[in-house]
């Protein structure tokens, strides 16, 4: 039986959104999917509503997809706007210090929104890992904000 993961560590969660990455699914399923069941989301309807976020937004090459991804689950806790809007701002002044970004184009050094784009991020491999790297960066800012005992 699967371990829920509303009762999932702090590192176990972390290590699932990456494997949920690795497994196929875009950077911002492999964040929700896991953190929206942590926060009362149904796997398979965080799957569905992150599923057009990827690749930048749909591969608008836009805000990363697992930021958005990390944002969905910070909506998915439920408190009040002013205080959801902090949460949003304090995980992006994160992310941005430690990746230099929130724009893919950016993060990835391709614009997705271009086919060229895209064949560049599959020819070079890089973007799949660099993208692994965001999904467990943004899980961890989530275990920060979400989840550490006060």
């Amino acid at each position: 039986m699967k371990e829920s993961v509303s009762f999932m560590s702090d590192e176990t969660r972390v290590q699932q959104a990456v494997a949920a990455f690795m497994e196929g699914n875009s950077c911002s399923q492999a964040v929700f999917c896991v953190y929206g069941p942590a926060l009362g989301v149904p796997e398979e309807t965080a799957l569905r509503i992150s599923g057009a976020f990827g690749g930048g937004m749909g591969n608008l090459s836009e805000a990363c997809g697992a930021a958005t991804g990390a944002f969905m689950a910070i909506g998915a806790k439920g408190l009040p706007k002013e205080e959801t809007y902090k949460l949003v701002q304090a995980f992006a002044k994160e992310f941005q210090a430690k990746y230099g970004s929130l724009h893919c184009t950016n993060l990835l050094g391709f614009d997705l929104s271009t086919e060229n784009g895209r064949e560049g991020r599959k020819n070079s491999g890089l973007g799949h890992e660099y993208c692994a790297q965001y999904v467990q960066g943004a899980a961890e800012i989530l275990e920060k904000l979400l989840f550490a005992e006060p």
